[in-house]
């Protein structure tokens, strides 16, 4: 069996697939940004689940040039399918190939595709479209059979000729039983919106699992595949990790580069130079192929109205860490009621992420590309661009000099200065909602149990938080409670910042006592609203041999 991209999507799709097989049908929904896997994923999971005979797999990906190649497509794909199920030949496309092997097989199916593509272009679209959902169902039916239906990019159906085609599809999806629906995005914000409003029928509501980037330890352990013998340094490591966010994309295309340097199979130290060099020639050279990503992803925003420098001109005041309304305004030089029109578009094609009153750039290689390499570019008054590319290494010099920097402060100083940054902002953290006040006064104090702990005055709002470096257990959070116990005046807030977890009894006995538990990913979150270098926390050391992680074994094997 192929390995999934991620174990526990895997297992849980393992799991759809047997009810499905039982009789009870879960849809399931993979989101995550470009470049995580999900297509990867889906392919590993078309190969499993087509050699079960009881089962016909379509993938269809449904991002297509016009509504006629999206027929052939879907069409194709059943009877590809089909064919996979029945142990039959079957070419890669075989969309055309309506040979007597489905006649005497499926005839109703193969009758209804044959009337799809005869009338394709004398019936109304809308009628065409709904004939083309329905067949998943009729094949299901025709064959006794479970359908597996693959729609990739799924979002992309939203702009097929109808009035509204997830009502289409929605109705369809709430019928057939039999058809196990299991869609995906590259479009977070776009795919909830479209679950939530269009297909959240009964009996059709989908399980949405998310795909994101690589977490710290599996970042490391990705580079460690790459380059088995070779030494990087911490700093470097957090570099690649702040830079790419653990984006399996990015990694994999910067490591790719490096190796025009070094080779993976000596044993050897990187120098900073060689590993800026390699993230210079991916962002700057007209060949580096991170640049030319960014260049397609950009191309749809200065397209996407006419006054497409009104778009870039806010794009780039995010990219250089406005997150404001306001403040966007202003850098953009725009009134706020277009600035907010703007970011509404951004914020639909998930350029821009708006988590309470900020607006935000996720992609952090995607931002830094704009502001140093796309904007300088932009502003030279000379045909000279050795100066842009100088620059360049510069910034990734300074870059290196701020991770070595924050290195030496403890973990509380840190979050002692994100507390300062507040300015009584409404935030999003992780689909969590704060409201984070100006204080007036942040301070340690002494802790009672074994971990320290911060309070944080403001004019009307005091809070309280633990910050645990290590997996927090009963006794820590009942220590908690007790000290909070002995203050005099309301607190409004009581936290716990973990980092190693925590246990589940100890979490029901914080929610109990009303105390919130943050990990490491929704500190950073925080970290990140308020432009402050994420805490990267790992076991730092020099791995051999194949010891990544599910992700890199499935996507980019050697």
């Amino acid at each position: 069996m192929p390995t999934f991209a991620r174990d526990q999507i895997g297992t849980v799709l393992k799991k759809r697939v047997e009810a499905l097989v039982k009789g009870y049908r879960q849809n399931v929904g993979i989101i995550g940004s470009s470049g995580l896997g999900k297509t990867d994923f889906l392919s590993s999971a078309y190969r499993e689940f087509s050699l079960q005979p009881s089962l016909i797999c379509a993938y269809v990906q449904a991002e297509s040039f016009d509504f006629e190649s999206l027929v052939e497509r879907w069409t194709g794909a059943l009877l590809a399918g089909y064919c996979r199920s029945e142990s039959l030949p079957a070419s890669i496309s075989d969309s055309q190939g309506h040979s007597d092997k489905f006649e005497a097989r499926i005839p109703k199916t193969l009758q209804s595709i044959s009337r799809i593509r005869r009338q394709l272009h004398k019936e109304p679209a809308a009628v065409i479209l709904r004939e083309l959902f329905a067949l998943s169902g009729l094949i299901a039916q025709e064959t006794s059979k479970k359908v597996i239906l693959m729609l990739d990019e799924f979002q992309e159906i939203g702009t097929l000729p109808d009035a509204d085609p997830f009502a289409v599809l929605g109705r369809e999806i709430m019928v057939q039983t039999d058809t196990l629906y299991l869609v995906s995005s590259s479009h977070p914000e776009r795919a909830r919106e479209i679950f939530r409003d269009k297909l959240s029928l009964l009996f059709g509501n989908f399980e949405i699992m998310e795909l994101r980037p690589f977490e710290f330890t599996e970042t490391i352990d990705f580079i460690s595949r790459h380059f088995p013998k070779t030494y990087f340094s911490t700093q470097q490591k957090k570099l690649l990790i702040s830079l790419t966010n653990g984006d399996p994309l990015y990694l994999d295309l910067i490591l790719d580069r490096l190796k025009f340097y070094l080779s993976p199979e000596t044993e050897q130290y990187v120098s900073d130079r060689l590993l800026f060099l390699a993230i210079q020639e991916e962002l700057f050279d007209r060949k580096g192929r991170i640049a030319l990503l960014f260049e397609r992803m950009l191309d749809p925003v200065l397209r996407a109205s006419k006054d497409g420098g009104a778009n870039l001109r806010v794009l780039l005041a995010v990219s250089e860490g406005r997150s404001r309304l306001s403040e966007i305004a202003s850098c953009a030089g725009r009134k706020t009621a277009e600035t907010q029109k703007i970011l509404q578009r951004l914020v639909h094609e998930d350029r821009v992420r708006k988590l309470g009153t900020f607006y935000v750039m996720e992609d952090p290689l995607f931002r830094f590309w704009l502001r140093e390499v796309f904007q300088k570019k932009q502003r030279l008054c000379v045909p000279d661009e050795k100066s842009v590319c100088d620059e360049l290494m510069v910034s990734l010099r300074e870059k290196m000099e701020v991770i070595e920097h924050d290195e030496k402060k403890d973990i509380p100083s840190r979050i002692e200065r994100l507390f300062k940054e507040f300015r009584n902002d409404a935030v999003e953290v992780e689909t969590r909602k704060l409201k984070c006040p100006q204080f007036l006064e942040v301070a340690f104090r002494p802790a009672q149990g074994r971990f320290c702990s911060l309070a944080a005055k403001g004019s009307k709002d005091r809070w309280v938080c633990l910050v645990a470096e290590q997996k927090v257990s009963e006794e820590d959070v009942l220590s908690f409670i007790e000290d909070l116990k002995r203050s005099r005046k309301k607190i409004q807030q009581k936290i716990i910042f973990t980092f190693e977890g925590i246990d589940q009894n100890a979490k029901l006995m914080a929610q109990a006592a009303q105390v919130q538990v943050l990990g490491l990913r929704e500190l950073n979150s925080l970290f990140g609203l308020y432009d402050l270098p994420k805490l990267m926390i790992f076991e730092d050391r020099n791995l051999h041999g194949s010891t990544v992680g599910p992700v890199a074994e499935s996507i980019y094997s050697s």
